[in-house]
């Protein structure tokens, strides 16, 4: 059936603005009742093209502008529609609307609203930013600060940029979390806003220091929790909300916040809530997580804190994130006293065994592991790492990630601390693991480092193979890092060590190679004698 609106064929200069803003108010009731159906039908027969030329021609008539903006903003929300009104043709004409329409309600929502639809690539969004068009949206938004529409929409511009790592720092340097944080905190109980607003700022403290404090010194915490708190039940608004926690619970500052502001409370009891989806408690134990890295956090609230998070885990045995959120708070509970404590009071440490063992491929797990059993050797505690067979734990963590070169060091770290003490079967398997390591990470000096210290600690007899190619790594140690101060000494330290144990002659034969550097003094002092 033919269509009723036909394109004018006089052209533009023969038809005036009141005869204009009639065929256009026909244009737009028929794209107002948007169908794919009727908005494809505006687009075959061309007049999107005559609206938009209408719009360049006549940019201070406003009921041109409002019924021609009204057109496109119900185009770009059809899918089939939109992308061919996706242009920098129509991003121009939109931002002088803004300009030429700062006080037009109407005009301004459908401006929004377009452009929150239309501008997302890269290059568009660089074009918005750099024409100053994301100043005249934040302005805007301050203008109209209790206008939802606006509001929402502006939220949802500053995010869709914000996405863009390129584009983060330089949209912030406009206000744009201040002016996100205030929308939401203005109209708290308008979930369209709560939704944009937390997706704006989650999307713009991506990996950006400065963007996180910005938000901490506009009020983000108490905008976040009461978004928290207001929307409990709302599982999208939830996740996003907790996501941007996550990504600012790093700084000790913004932990601070959520405990002045009572957030523990009200994360606890989101965490005891058992009608979520697995990934929200996956947030809510990071941020738990991160809140246990503040040292002068009260002591019940760490109790309070671990019994959610084995609760978590029970919930939810194989998530590799939950997991490591747990491993993170045992390492930071361990920085106390009473934290020690409980770790062992209630039997963590087996836990931590038992999450490196399942969660073997992963090794974020396997490294935080390490680092809990490192503590836990350096203190008297040492002996229930041995207990717990911990030391296999080691090598079969390091087996499976053989390049991981910040696992090795912390390995060696921990058995550093173990060593003098180890059983015998022990000492074989802590000796293999130390040659190959200090043989695969040549290079590394702290690897080096720690490994001549477990060498030198370790009550061992070496058979002949074993005398062999301890003293060829010493020697490849010492050629690498002849300047290395604690290399060196420890190196001569497990060298005395040897010849001690009545290889006297082997030990000359290294000192006497022609291949290793000149050496200090203190590394000869250290051969002769271990202080």
């Amino acid at each position: 059936m033919a269509s009723q609106f036909c394109v004018p064929s006089a052209g533009f200069e023969a038809i005036v603005p009141n005869h204009l803003t009639n065929y256009i108010l026909r244009l737009e009731t028929l794209s107002f009742y948007f169908t794919a159906e009727t908005c494809e039908e505006v687009i075959n027969m061309d007049a999107d093209e005559a609206v938009l030329d209408s719009l360049q021609r006549y940019p201070l008539e406003e009921n041109i502008q409002e019924y021609g903006v009204r057109i496109i903003s119900n185009l770009a929300s059809i899918e089939s529609t939109s992308s061919e009104i996706n242009s920098r043709r129509v991003l121009d004409i939109l931002m002088k609307m803004l300009t030429n329409y700062s006080n037009s309600l109407c005009i301004l929502e459908h401006t929004f609203v377009t452009i929150g639809q239309t501008v997302l690539t890269f290059e568009d969004q660089k074009y918005l930013l750099e024409s100053g068009g994301i100043t005249q949206i934040i302005n805007t938004m301050e203008k109209f600060n209790e206008h939802s529409t606006i509001l929402e929409h502006g939220c949802r511009i500053i995010g869709n940029m914000a996405v863009f790592e390129k584009l983060r720092s330089k949209v912030e340097c406009y206000g744009a979390s201040k002016a996100v944080i205030n929308a939401m905190l203005l109209l708290d109980q308008v979930s369209e806003i709560q939704l944009c607003g937390c997706m704006a700022l989650m999307n713009l403290t991506a990996n950006v220091r400065t963007n996180k404090l910005n938000l901490l010194k506009h009020g983000g915490v108490s905008a976040i929790l009461s978004c928290l708190n207001n929307f409990s039940t709302d599982s999208e608004i939830l996740l996003t909300a907790l996501k941007t926690l996550t990504n600012i619970i790093s700084l000790e500052n913004a932990c601070q916040s959520v405990v002045e502001k009572n957030g523990v409370h009200l994360l606890l009891s989101l965490a005891n809530t058992t009608n979520f989806e697995p990934e929200i408690y996956s947030y809510i134990a990071t941020v738990l997580s991160g809140l246990t890295s503040l040292k002068e956090l009260e002591f019940d609230i760490l109790e309070n804190i671990d019994t959610a998070l084995i609760k978590i885990l029970n919930q939810y045995p194989d998530s590799a994130d939950i997991t490591l959120a747990f491993c993170q708070t045992m390492e930071n509970i361990l920085a106390s006293e009473l934290g020690r404590k409980m770790f062992i009071y209630e039997d963590r440490l087996s836990l931590i065994l038992k999450y490196t063992t399942q969660f073997i491929y992963h090794s974020h797990i396997q490294q935080i592991g390490c680092k809990i059993l490192a503590i836990i050797a350096m203190g008297d505690m040492g002996r229930i790492v041995e207990e717990e067979n911990g030391i296999n734990q080691i090598m079969k963590s390091l087996n499976q990630h053989q390049t991981d070169s910040r696992l090795h060091v912390l390995a060696l770290m921990i058995l550093a601390n173990l060593s003098f003490s180890a059983k015998k079967e022990d000492s074989q398997v802590i000796f293999e693991i130390v040659l190959k390591t200090m043989t695969q990470f040549t290079e590394n000096v702290e690897i080096q480092s720690y490994a001549c210290h477990v060498l030198w600690r370790l009550p061992f007899s070496y058979n002949t193979d074993q005398l062999s190619r301890v003293l060829n790594s010493i020697r490849n140690t010492l050629k690498r890092h002849s300047h290395e101060a604690e290399v060196v000494k420890t190196a001569g330290k497990v060298l005395h060590k040897i010849s001690q144990d009545g290889h006297q002659a082997e030990v000359d034969n290294v000192l006497k190679s022609p291949s290793l550097p000149q050496l200090p003094e203190f590394f000869w002092q250290s051969v002769k004698s271990v202080s």
